[in-house]
């Protein structure tokens, strides 16, 4: 739905013109998602792999999603020198709602991949700071190679933790780091890998750089659309009653670790960083009127970090069956976990008003495995709203040979079968022709056109 079916097609159209470096709409260049084809790349591999379906479309989302959660974990046994925290953190962030649900883990759009990378270079950049044997050059490529790559996932996006981790760097006197020609390669490789492939896309395809500027940079304060307009503490909002729910009312016990942990320990090190990046981000993105609720994703690694070690600081102020609370804790998580897995997994049978045309076309795909050719009357009022159905009219045609036309208005042909879903359309279809019909639900209906209608 929605973005997940842009970026699917865009996928079967790169799988197909084997343009790897313009994004493509058919035959055209893209002009409604001009963000670089990271994602992409990956989901017309995954095609070439396992065939045009949904499972290819969204495994890259589903790959990053599971390395984040084991990045968060890596981060808290090998920086934090804590298992247990890292484990608790990969729990809470398996069961927020927001991280496992829409348009993140599950689906095939691209914060999953942009989640990884931002949260690889923030990891990495608090490891140089809380350890000094990570102060090495081989560190700081990481850090490059993560920002590009967010970069090729989201464009600009991949930039937003970079004032955040400004502030940190002048904390602890950290601002020694900038003694070293290191931090000035760093940024040098990444001007020059990310102006290089703006360069080249506007080669490819002119007139991409002006767009990118008005969509994506000056985008910053135009309104688009009025739904997306949102208050200034929309994000804090859902967070708190929704998509970090319960955990959000544990992120001000950070307090404690600040009381009873030494401002040079790395628990009370690793909480100001996190808290600071992550207000940070938070700041960052509330300030433009546009709000979109999954750009906030970002935050979950972070905050389930956050939480993680202020649960472990509670624990080791009370002293009292250390090993008990912490198992009871677990059973709890995971029983959580199981929880909200469950409850972001749509209901069988249940369809999205989005999706009802292209999930009565599979259905009937599967009732009639032989057919050779059909027709979809569908009339949107936008053309984005036709991405869903237009994923498997490609997909069709290129893995069963299956001949999908879409029409918008009602002009048919003798014998021809036509899915239509919509009330209205099905009057319009029936009052112009005699049909006879072939299977009906619910959801849609298939009709074999008989002869039109004579006034």
């Amino acid at each position: 739905m929605w973005d997940e079916a842009t970026y699917a097609n865009n996928a079967i159209d790169m799988l197909t013109n084997k343009n790897y470096i313009t994004v493509m709409d058919g035959s055209k260049p893209d002009l409604y998602n001009t963000k670089p084809p990271f994602v992409i790349w990956l989901q017309a591999l995954a095609m070439n792999l396992f065939g045009i379906n949904e499972f290819s479309v969204r495994l890259p989302s589903a790959i990053f999603g599971f390395l984040t959660i084991m990045l968060t974990f890596l981060f808290s046994l090998k920086v934090l020198k804590n298992w247990f925290i890292g484990l608790i953190a990969a729990l809470i962030l398996l069961s927020s709602s927001g991280y496992i649900g829409y348009h993140i883990v599950r689906t095939g759009d691209l914060d999953s991949s942009l989640t990884f990378w931002l949260t690889l270079y923030v990891f990495a950049f608090i490891a140089t700071l809380i350890d000094k044997k990570y102060q090495k050059n081989l560190v700081y490529l990481l850090i490059s190679l993560s920002i590009c790559f967010a970069f090729l996932t989201k464009g600009v996006a991949a930039f937003l933790f970079l004032p955040p981790l400004f502030i940190l760097s002048l904390l602890y006197k950290n601002y020694h780091l900038y003694t070293h020609k290191r931090v000035y390669y760093s940024l040098l490789v990444i001007f020059l890998f990310c102006s290089s492939y703006y360069l080249l896309r506007e080669w490819d395809n002119p007139g991409y750089l002006k767009i990118v500027w008005e969509n994506e940079i000056s985008r910053i304060n135009k309104v688009v659309m009025e739904w997306q307009v949102k208050p200034y503490d929309f994000y804090l909002i859902n967070l708190i009653e929704t998509r970090f729910y319960p955990y959000s009312y544990l992120v001000p016990l950070a307090i404690v670790t600040f009381i009873f942990k030494n401002k040079n320990a790395i628990p009370f090190k690793s909480t100001l960083y996190l808290l600071l990046v992550s207000c940070g981000y938070l700041l960052i993105i509330s300030y433009p009127s546009v709000k979109l609720s999954w750009y906030d994703a970002p935050l979950f690694p972070l905050l389930s970090l956050l939480v993680a070690i202020n649960m472990n600081t509670i624990i080791d102020v009370i002293k009292v069956k250390t090993n008990l609370i912490k198992s009871i804790l677990v059973v709890l998580l995971l029983f959580n976990v199981c929880i909200t897995i469950n409850n972001n997994t749509s209901p069988k049978g249940k369809i999205y008003t989005m999706e009802i045309e292209g999930a009565f076309l599979k259905e009937i795909v599967a009732i009639y495995p032989n057919l050779e050719n059909i027709t979809i009357f569908k009339k949107e009022d936008h053309p984005e709203h036709y991405d869903q159905v237009l994923f498997y009219k490609k997909a069709f045609l290129l893995e069963k040979n299956i001949l999908v036309e879409l029409k918008q208005s009602p002009v048919f042909k003798t014998s021809e079968l036509v899915i239509v879903c919509k009330n209205e359309l099905k009057t319009i279809l029936k009052d112009t022709y005699n049909t006879e019909g072939i299977y009906e639900t619910e959801v849609g209906g298939l009709y074999r056109i008989i002869d039109e209608i004579k006034e």
